[in-house]
């Protein structure tokens, strides 16, 4: 009986030392992604002028989610850009928008919406520098990450510029060299055109460097070959895929996303999401994953 209640009073003195540590969060995973230029357009709008034209996005950055602090229940997650390196072009002139700039995407803080789909979707709001508020909807399916983000100019303001992204991100590495949507022997011809070669300046993913460690070398043949095959779906099908998922959040507010889908179409979201995640995978061969968990 004397040890027992020793060890039950040990117990005790190891649980109130950690409810009296603070809580904070922990990183779950951080995912390397690059923006798919014909997917993804920044639109730009507004001021004196009427502005409005198109820009194509292009570039890399990292996707952080994180378990909040572990005294709140349910628990929490929480998403974060970071190492953004990504810009919209202009079609005709020879300038770009920094994106990280124009959207103050590093500064964001995402939480993930509770939604009935084997989806994840954080939703993110803050503000940019000159004030303009920001809301950006990030979808994590399968190997892709589905954007969508606007800008509000502050109330009262006059002669401010508003954005409207919609963009499609993949994770890295990827072996779609010839950027034709598609993983197949052209973008192994493109990769072999280059083999040993340093990456120059520009798309490094256009010579051949899928994991853009800045070499076209073995390892990116080994992800050519385990992505062989994979087509990337349409920015409309993967539009629809979040839409009917944020359908089923609990409160949602938009108009479009009123009505919640029937079990049925729970069923046809799992399957669409199943199709989206494993083109490519060969048997025998696991998908790379990047995820890191903590004990």
């Amino acid at each position: 009986m004397t040890r027992l209640l020793g060890w039950l009073l040990a117990c005790g003195g190891v649980l109130a030392v950690l409810l009296a540590e603070p809580a904070t969060a922990q990183t779950v995973s951080t995912e390397h992604y690059r923006f798919l230029p014909k997917l993804s357009v920044l639109n730009q709008h507004g001021g004196f002028g009427g502005f409005d034209v198109d820009h194509r996005v292009m570039g890399t950055f990292d996707f952080e989610v994180e378990i909040g602090p572990t005294d709140v229940w349910p628990t929490a997650y929480v998403a974060k850009f970071s190492d953004v390196n990504a810009w919209a072009s202009h079609p005709i002139l020879a300038y770009v928008l920094p994106l990280n700039q124009t959207l103050n995407l590093e500064g964001l803080v995402g939480h993930k919406v509770p939604v009935r789909a084997p989806i994840d979707i954080y939703r993110f709001d803050g503000t940019t520098g000159d004030g303009s508020s920001v809301e950006l909807y990030a979808a994590q399916i399968g190997p892709w990450l589905h954007l969508k983000a606007t800008t509000a100019a502050p109330p009262n303001s006059a002669d401010f510029f508003e954005y409207e992204l919609k963009a499609v991100a993949r994770r890295t590495p990827f072996a779609d060299f010839d950027g034709n949507s598609s993983v197949d022997n052209a973008d192994l011809a493109k990769w072999a055109s280059r083999f040993g070669l340093k990456t120059s300046v520009g798309d490094a993913l256009a010579q051949g460097d899928a994991n853009g460690d800045g070499v076209t070398d073995g390892a990116d043949f080994l992800a050519w070959q385990r992505q062989a095959g994979e087509v990337v779906p349409t920015a409309e099908s993967l539009d629809a895929l979040v839409t009917a998922a944020l359908a089923t959040a609990n409160g949602a507010t938009q108009s479009s996303l009123a009505a919640v889908p029937e079990p049925a179409t729970f069923a046809l979201l799992s399957l669409a999401v199943a199709a989206l995640s494993s083109p490519g995978l060969r048997p025998g061969v696991a998908r790379h994953s990047r995820t890191h968990r903590l004990a």
